[in-house]
């Protein structure tokens, strides 16, 4: 019995450290699965600016938000001792969390925003067309814009946000001016589809600008993730 008692209290002092060791195995264990799951969403990244992304990128998004979750997970596990690890893995869990989100949210906004920044066939020359259906065509495209504006993800490029909201502001002045072209018949109509077609030109190509930017701010933030993940294993 007092063998007995003596390995259950041995079992119980060592208790705590295996329960340590193994809960900084499955720390380590997750953040190389993470690392590795981040190689793919760095080749995303690089594609944000581009018109095809790499085949399969929803899959590869949600395996890097399920390691980061499950780093997360496991670095409250630690002892309070392994504050720094701790720390550690729940800040590269975090930042890895934040890299899909910023991805998932670009690729949102450029597929909703880019295929309607298309202007629609309007005619321009008076003979062709009744005002009634001018103002209708023209005013269902405003309206898309509006309905489209309202779904757009936050947080991608406020300046470039914020350029489009001015445009579609502007169609109201534009609208009317075309549709007063129409009317007099003096070649107006076509200046202001032109105009408008200048300015749509001009949104797109403030598009690829902005994801360029937006892709080597996501690419370094995976890169500076990737590094605190494999520190984690050095600790």
């Amino acid at each position: 019995m007092i063998t007995g008692a003596s390995a259950f209290a041995y079992w119980l002092y060592q208790r705590p450290a295996e329960l340590a060791s193994n809960a900084v195995a499955v720390v380590i264990s997750d953040a190389t699965e993470l690392s590795e799951t981040l190689d793919p969403v760095a080749l995303i990244a690089v594609h944000l600016g581009e018109d095809d992304l790499p085949a399969g990128y929803t899959d590869d998004l949600l395996a890097a938000d399920a390691a980061a979750r499950s780093l997360f997970t496991a670095s409250a596990e630690l002892v309070s001792g392994d504050d720094g690890r701790r720390a550690l893995a729940a800040d590269a869990a975090g930042a890895a969390l934040d890299a899909t989100r910023r991805i998932e949210n670009a690729i949102a906004f450029r597929m909703v925003l880019e295929p309607a920044l298309v202007l629609p066939q309007l005619e321009t020359d008076p003979d062709l067309v009744d005002l009634a259906t001018a103002v209708q065509e023209f005013g269902i495209w405003r309206a898309q814009l509006d309905e489209l504006s309202a779904g757009l993800p936050h947080g991608v490029d406020s300046e470039l946000l914020s350029s489009f909201d001015s445009f579609r502001a502007s169609l109201a002045i534009t609208q009317t001016s075309y549709v007063d072209g129409l009317r007099t018949g003096d070649g107006t109509a076509a200046t202001v589809v032109e105009q408008t077609e200048t300015e749509l030109a001009a949104l797109r190509a403030q598009i690829s600008d902005s994801f360029r930017a937006v892709s080597n701010e996501i690419s370094v933030l995976i890169s500076d993730t990737q590094t605190q993940l494999d520190s984690l294993g050095a600790r």
